[in-house]
C-alpha cells in the first residue's frame, strides 16, 4: 500500500493508454512524496496543473510544498485559482 518501489513495478508494467497522461504526473506526484522527494512531487504536480489547472487536490498539495519551502506568495496563488 505504501510501497513506492511495488507502485512503480506496477506502473512499469501498464499500458501507454491505461493512464492519461495528467494521471502519469499524478502517479509520479505521488512516488515522489512517498520517496521524500519534495522537489521531483513539484514538478509532477505542475505537470498535472498544465492539464488539469483546476486540479484541487495538485493545487492543494503544490501549495503545501511551495509554503513549506519559503515560497508562501507562490503557494498562496494557488490557492487563489481553486
Amino acid at each position: 500500500a505504501d510501497d513506492p518501489a511495488a507502485a512503480r513495478v506496477a506502473l512499469d508494467a501498464l499500458s501507454d493508454a491505461a493512464l492519461d497522461e495528467p494521471g502519469w504526473h499524478a502517479a509520479r506526484a505521488w512516488l515522489a512524496r512517498k520517496a521524500g522527494d519534495a522537489r521531483r512531487e513539484e514538478e509532477a504536480l505542475r505537470g498535472v496543473l498544465a492539464r488539469r489547472p483546476t486540479d484541487g487536490e495538485a493545487l492543494e498539495r503544490l501549495a503545501g510544498l511551495l509554503h513549506a519551502s519559503g515560497r508562501g506568495e507562490e503557494a498562496a496563488a494557488l490557492r487563489r485559482r481553486q
